[in-house]
């Protein structure tokens, strides 16, 4: 995901935008935790990737995971654009949590964070710290985030062999981003993954 100022004209902001990846957190959070932790939201989805689908309710599992990735995005400290994604496993029994952020160890302080230059230069995207953390073969599984991957997240996800992803519609980000997003809807049609976006509405 990316934060700063879009080229007017092309893929000069994706190329700025590629340079965000993320950054850290658990792993294998089994799942009674993310059970209990996620059936106390509120949240309700409709899909919007097939607009005959249009109002449609998606499955609980789709709902519960999207919800955690919003809640890990609470944890960036990006003053622009907190990103939060969950890695699951096949089995669901895997959850791997990601958010945008500076590596392990670098000092995250105000000043770096409000230096867009600098903060493009280093930040970590929360799709690529998910694969990171993983530290496992995670071929077949299944990336929830909180908005639609950039071009290099898609890339990085492309070569770990994530086979679905699903991410929160949101116009504004994705109107602004539009040139990384599109190589990235490229690059997932021709490797097979599967995209499915969704609208969020409170009820």
């Amino acid at each position: 995901m990316a934060s700063g100022t879009p080229g007017a004209g092309g893929c000069t902001s994706s190329l700025m935008a590629a340079r965000w990846t993320i950054t850290i957190s658990i792993v294998n959070i089994v799942e009674g935790f993310y059970m209990n932790f996620l059936m106390a939201t509120p949240l309700k989805m409709s899909s919007i990737t097939d607009p005959t689908r249009m109002g449609a309710k998606v499955d609980k599992w789709t709902l519960r995971f999207l919800s955690m990735a919003q809640s890990v995005a609470r944890w960036s400290k990006d003053p622009s654009t907190r990103v939060g994604a969950v890695l699951v496993s096949p089995d669901r029994r895997i959850v791997i949590p990601g958010y945008n952020g500076l590596p392990r160890g670098i000092e995250d302080s105000t000043d770096r964070l409000l230096n867009r230059e600098w903060k493009l230069r280093t930040i970590l995207h929360a799709e690529h710290n998910a694969i990171l953390t993983a530290r496992q073969d995670v071929s077949g599984w299944t990336m929830y985030v909180t908005h639609h991957p950039c071009s290099n997240c898609a890339a990085v996800m492309v070569q770990s062999g994530i086979g679905a992803v699903h991410y929160i519609r949101d116009d504004a980000f994705e109107d602004k981003w539009r040139c990384s997003l599109e190589t990235a809807g490229i690059l997932f049609k021709e490797a097979g993954v599967h995209v499915e976006g969704h609208r969020l509405w409170m009820g």
